[in-house]
Protein backbone atom coordinates (compact mmCIF):
# COMPACT_ATOMS: atom_id res chain seq x y z
CA UNK A 1 0.00 0.00 0.00
CA UNK A 2 1.45 3.34 -1.05
CA UNK A 3 1.48 6.38 1.20
CA UNK A 4 -1.26 7.95 -0.93
CA UNK A 5 -3.50 4.90 -0.55
CA UNK A 6 -2.87 4.84 3.21
CA UNK A 7 -3.77 8.51 3.47
CA UNK A 8 -7.00 7.90 1.56
CA UNK A 9 -7.93 4.99 3.85
CA UNK A 10 -7.22 7.04 6.97
CA UNK A 11 -9.29 9.89 5.61
CA UNK A 12 -12.25 7.58 4.94
CA UNK A 13 -11.95 6.02 8.40
CA UNK A 14 -11.87 9.50 9.93
CA UNK A 15 -15.01 10.52 8.07
CA UNK A 16 -16.81 7.36 9.15
CA UNK A 17 -15.75 7.87 12.78
CA UNK A 18 -16.90 11.48 12.65
CA UNK A 19 -20.34 10.31 11.52
CA UNK A 20 -20.64 7.34 13.87
CA UNK A 21 -19.61 9.03 17.13
CA UNK A 22 -22.52 11.57 17.18
CA UNK A 23 -24.97 8.83 16.23
CA UNK A 24 -23.71 6.59 19.02
CA UNK A 25 -23.85 9.48 21.51
CA UNK A 26 -27.41 10.29 20.46
CA UNK A 27 -28.42 6.63 20.79
CA UNK A 28 -27.07 6.31 24.32
CA UNK A 29 -28.63 9.64 25.36
CA UNK A 30 -32.03 8.51 24.07
CA UNK A 31 -31.63 5.21 25.88
CA UNK A 32 -30.88 6.95 29.19
CA UNK A 33 -33.80 9.36 28.72
CA UNK A 34 -36.18 6.46 28.08
CA UNK A 35 -34.88 4.73 31.19
CA UNK A 36 -35.43 7.84 33.31
CA UNK A 37 -38.88 8.47 31.81
CA UNK A 38 -39.94 4.92 32.63
CA UNK A 39 -38.76 5.33 36.22
CA UNK A 40 -40.56 8.68 36.65
CA UNK A 41 -43.75 7.18 35.25
CA UNK A 42 -43.51 4.37 37.81
CA UNK A 43 -42.96 6.93 40.57
CA UNK A 44 -46.01 8.92 39.50
CA UNK A 45 -48.14 5.78 39.49
CA UNK A 46 -46.85 4.85 42.96
CA UNK A 47 -47.96 8.26 44.24
CA UNK A 48 -51.39 7.80 42.67
CA UNK A 49 -51.68 4.38 44.33
CA UNK A 50 -50.69 5.94 47.66
CA UNK A 51 -53.49 8.48 47.24
CA UNK A 52 -55.95 5.77 46.17
CA UNK A 53 -55.25 3.87 49.40
CA UNK A 54 -55.07 6.77 51.87
CA UNK A 55 -56.66 9.82 50.16
CA UNK A 56 -53.51 11.82 50.94
CA UNK A 57 -50.12 12.23 49.28
CA UNK A 58 -46.86 11.72 51.19
CA UNK A 59 -44.64 14.62 52.15
CA UNK A 60 -41.20 14.77 50.46
CA UNK A 61 -38.08 13.25 51.95
CA UNK A 62 -35.85 16.04 53.27
CA UNK A 63 -33.34 13.96 55.26
CA UNK A 64 -32.21 11.41 52.65
CA UNK A 65 -33.58 8.31 54.40
CA UNK A 66 -36.30 7.65 51.82
CA UNK A 67 -39.11 8.45 54.25
CA UNK A 68 -41.60 11.30 54.24
CA UNK A 69 -40.77 14.31 56.40
CA UNK A 70 -43.66 16.67 57.08
CA UNK A 71 -41.69 19.24 59.07
CA UNK A 72 -41.41 21.77 56.23
CA UNK A 73 -43.58 24.83 55.77
CA UNK A 74 -45.26 26.70 52.94
CA UNK A 75 -47.97 26.08 50.38
CA UNK A 76 -45.67 23.67 48.48
CA UNK A 77 -43.36 21.08 50.03
CA UNK A 78 -40.06 20.30 48.28
CA UNK A 79 -37.54 17.49 48.60
CA UNK A 80 -36.79 14.11 47.11
CA UNK A 81 -39.16 11.21 46.59
CA UNK A 82 -39.91 9.17 49.77
CA UNK A 83 -39.00 5.97 47.96
CA UNK A 84 -39.02 3.75 51.06
CA UNK A 85 -42.60 4.73 51.92
CA UNK A 86 -43.69 4.20 48.32
CA UNK A 87 -41.76 0.97 47.74
CA UNK A 88 -39.97 2.22 44.62
CA UNK A 89 -36.26 2.32 43.66
CA UNK A 90 -34.23 5.10 45.32
CA UNK A 91 -33.13 6.94 42.17
CA UNK A 92 -34.01 7.85 38.59
CA UNK A 93 -32.19 4.87 37.06
CA UNK A 94 -28.90 6.77 36.72
CA UNK A 95 -27.99 6.82 40.43
CA UNK A 96 -29.37 10.36 40.77
CA UNK A 97 -32.25 11.32 43.07
CA UNK A 98 -35.83 11.86 42.00
CA UNK A 99 -37.02 15.29 43.14
CA UNK A 100 -40.59 15.66 44.40
CA UNK A 101 -42.84 18.67 44.96
CA UNK A 102 -46.41 18.50 46.30
CA UNK A 103 -49.13 20.91 47.36
CA UNK A 104 -49.16 20.89 51.16
CA UNK A 105 -52.95 20.81 51.33
CA UNK A 106 -53.03 17.29 49.85
CA UNK A 107 -50.67 15.82 52.48
CA UNK A 108 -50.99 14.88 56.15
CA UNK A 109 -48.92 17.89 57.13
CA UNK A 110 -49.72 19.24 60.59
CA UNK A 111 -50.23 22.77 59.26
CA UNK A 112 -52.99 21.67 56.88
CA UNK A 113 -56.42 22.87 57.93
CA UNK A 114 -59.78 22.02 56.41
CA UNK A 115 -58.29 18.81 55.00
CA UNK A 116 -61.85 17.53 54.67
CA UNK A 117 -62.14 19.85 51.65
CA UNK A 118 -59.44 18.20 49.54
CA UNK A 119 -62.04 17.05 47.04
CA UNK A 120 -63.34 20.58 46.54
CA UNK A 121 -59.75 21.77 46.11
CA UNK A 122 -59.08 19.19 43.41
CA UNK A 123 -61.89 20.75 41.39
CA UNK A 124 -60.06 24.11 41.38
CA UNK A 125 -56.34 23.70 41.94
CA UNK A 126 -54.45 26.78 43.11
CA UNK A 127 -51.55 28.10 41.04
CA UNK A 128 -48.95 27.48 43.75
CA UNK A 129 -47.41 24.53 41.86
CA UNK A 130 -47.23 25.05 38.09
CA UNK A 131 -45.63 23.10 35.26
CA UNK A 132 -44.92 24.96 32.03
CA UNK A 133 -45.55 22.00 29.74
CA UNK A 134 -44.17 22.95 26.32
CA UNK A 135 -45.22 26.55 26.89
CA UNK A 136 -48.61 25.81 28.48
CA UNK A 137 -49.04 26.51 32.22
CA UNK A 138 -50.69 23.61 34.07
CA UNK A 139 -51.64 23.70 37.76
CA UNK A 140 -50.72 20.34 39.32
CA UNK A 141 -51.11 18.63 42.72
CA UNK A 142 -47.63 17.05 42.57
CA UNK A 143 -44.69 16.37 40.28
CA UNK A 144 -41.56 14.21 40.10
CA UNK A 145 -38.39 15.43 38.41
CA UNK A 146 -35.02 14.12 37.27
CA UNK A 147 -32.11 16.40 36.44
CA UNK A 148 -31.28 14.17 33.49
CA UNK A 149 -27.95 12.56 32.69
CA UNK A 150 -26.07 15.84 32.22
CA UNK A 151 -25.83 19.25 33.82
CA UNK A 152 -26.43 21.03 30.54
CA UNK A 153 -26.89 24.58 31.80
CA UNK A 154 -23.54 24.42 33.61
CA UNK A 155 -24.99 25.65 36.91
CA UNK A 156 -24.16 24.07 40.24
CA UNK A 157 -27.30 21.92 40.34
CA UNK A 158 -27.98 18.85 38.19
CA UNK A 159 -31.37 20.36 37.40
CA UNK A 160 -31.40 22.93 34.63
CA UNK A 161 -32.79 26.45 34.54
CA UNK A 162 -35.70 27.30 36.80
CA UNK A 163 -36.16 23.69 37.88
CA UNK A 164 -33.34 24.05 40.41
CA UNK A 165 -35.19 26.51 42.67
CA UNK A 166 -38.29 26.25 44.85
CA UNK A 167 -40.52 28.96 43.45
CA UNK A 168 -43.31 26.54 42.52
CA UNK A 169 -42.73 26.85 38.75
CA UNK A 170 -41.19 24.08 36.64
CA UNK A 171 -40.44 23.38 32.98
CA UNK A 172 -41.22 20.30 30.91
CA UNK A 173 -39.94 20.47 27.35
CA UNK A 174 -37.79 18.64 24.78
CA UNK A 175 -34.02 18.47 25.40
CA UNK A 176 -31.84 21.34 24.25
CA UNK A 177 -28.19 22.39 24.51
CA UNK A 178 -28.84 23.87 27.97
CA UNK A 179 -31.67 21.58 29.17
CA UNK A 180 -32.16 17.84 29.65
CA UNK A 181 -34.45 17.60 32.71
CA UNK A 182 -37.34 15.14 32.67
CA UNK A 183 -40.57 15.71 34.57
CA UNK A 184 -43.83 13.87 35.14
CA UNK A 185 -46.96 15.09 36.93
CA UNK A 186 -50.56 14.08 37.53
CA UNK A 187 -53.68 16.01 36.72
CA UNK A 188 -56.27 16.32 39.50
CA UNK A 189 -58.72 14.05 37.65
CA UNK A 190 -57.31 10.62 38.63
CA UNK A 191 -57.02 11.79 42.24
CA UNK A 192 -60.65 12.95 42.27
CA UNK A 193 -61.83 9.81 40.51
CA UNK A 194 -60.19 7.41 42.95
CA UNK A 195 -60.46 9.34 46.20
CA UNK A 196 -63.62 11.44 46.04
CA UNK A 197 -67.34 11.08 45.67
CA UNK A 198 -70.55 13.06 45.88
CA UNK A 199 -72.98 12.85 48.77
CA UNK A 200 -76.45 14.31 48.35
CA UNK A 201 -78.69 14.65 51.41
CA UNK A 202 -82.32 15.38 50.71
CA UNK A 203 -84.87 16.54 53.26
CA UNK A 204 -88.50 16.31 52.13
CA UNK A 205 -90.80 19.20 52.95
CA UNK A 206 -93.18 18.76 55.82
CA UNK A 207 -90.80 16.62 57.89
CA UNK A 208 -90.24 17.11 61.63
CA UNK A 209 -86.77 18.54 60.93
CA UNK A 210 -87.72 22.14 61.56
CA UNK A 211 -84.40 23.63 60.50
CA UNK A 212 -83.52 21.05 57.89
CA UNK A 213 -80.45 18.85 57.91
CA UNK A 214 -76.75 19.54 58.31
CA UNK A 215 -73.94 17.28 57.13
CA UNK A 216 -70.74 17.02 59.17
CA UNK A 217 -67.42 15.27 58.60
CA UNK A 218 -65.10 13.94 61.29
CA UNK A 219 -61.64 15.52 61.17
CA UNK A 220 -58.91 15.34 63.81
CA UNK A 221 -61.34 13.87 66.34
CA UNK A 222 -63.99 16.56 65.92
CA UNK A 223 -67.16 16.83 63.88
CA UNK A 224 -66.93 19.77 61.52
CA UNK A 225 -69.52 21.13 59.07
CA UNK A 226 -68.95 20.02 55.51
CA UNK A 227 -68.31 22.48 52.71
CA UNK A 228 -71.87 22.31 51.40
CA UNK A 229 -73.32 23.76 48.25
CA UNK A 230 -76.89 24.39 49.37
CA UNK A 231 -79.72 25.04 46.95
CA UNK A 232 -83.50 24.97 47.24
CA UNK A 233 -85.69 22.44 45.46
CA UNK A 234 -89.41 22.54 44.70
CA UNK A 235 -90.35 19.95 47.30
CA UNK A 236 -87.73 20.45 49.96
CA UNK A 237 -83.99 21.09 50.07
CA UNK A 238 -80.86 19.34 48.85
CA UNK A 239 -77.37 19.51 50.30
CA UNK A 240 -74.48 18.47 48.08
CA UNK A 241 -71.09 17.56 49.50
CA UNK A 242 -67.96 16.49 47.65
CA UNK A 243 -66.31 14.19 50.14
CA UNK A 244 -63.27 11.92 50.46
CA UNK A 245 -63.75 8.18 50.33
CA UNK A 246 -63.50 6.63 53.80
CA UNK A 247 -64.61 9.77 55.65
CA UNK A 248 -66.88 9.52 58.67
CA UNK A 249 -70.13 11.39 57.97
CA UNK A 250 -73.02 12.24 60.21
CA UNK A 251 -76.33 13.94 59.48
CA UNK A 252 -77.89 16.08 62.20
CA UNK A 253 -81.09 18.03 62.67
CA UNK A 254 -79.93 21.63 62.27
CA UNK A 255 -82.56 22.91 64.71
CA UNK A 256 -81.91 20.56 67.63
CA UNK A 257 -78.47 19.29 66.57
CA UNK A 258 -79.58 15.74 67.31
CA UNK A 259 -77.96 13.01 65.23
CA UNK A 260 -80.08 11.50 62.47
CA UNK A 261 -77.51 9.20 60.87
CA UNK A 262 -73.81 8.29 60.93
CA UNK A 263 -71.75 6.21 58.48
CA UNK A 264 -68.46 5.83 56.60
CA UNK A 265 -68.65 7.21 53.07
CA UNK A 266 -67.61 4.57 50.54
CA UNK A 267 -67.14 6.82 47.52
CA UNK A 268 -69.02 7.19 44.26
CA UNK A 269 -72.32 9.05 44.06
CA UNK A 270 -74.59 8.59 47.07
CA UNK A 271 -78.08 10.04 47.63
CA UNK A 272 -79.91 9.95 50.96
CA UNK A 273 -83.49 10.98 51.65
CA UNK A 274 -84.66 11.52 55.23
CA UNK A 275 -88.37 11.67 56.07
Amino acid sequence: MTLIELAVVLAVVGLMAGAIVPLARSYFQDRIRNQISTRLDEDRNALLSFWDTRQVLPCPDTTGDGQADCSGSGLVLYGTLPFADLGVPPNDGTARPVYYAVLTQFTEHTSVTLARNRCERLAALPSDLVVQDNGQDVNVPFLVLSGGAENRDGAGDQRDGGNADTDGRYERKPPADNFDDLLEYASPFPLAQSGCGTLVVFNQSGTPFLGGLDVEQRFDGAWLPGNIDYHAADNGSTKLLKVEKGSWIRVVDSATHTQVDQFVFGGGAMSLVYH
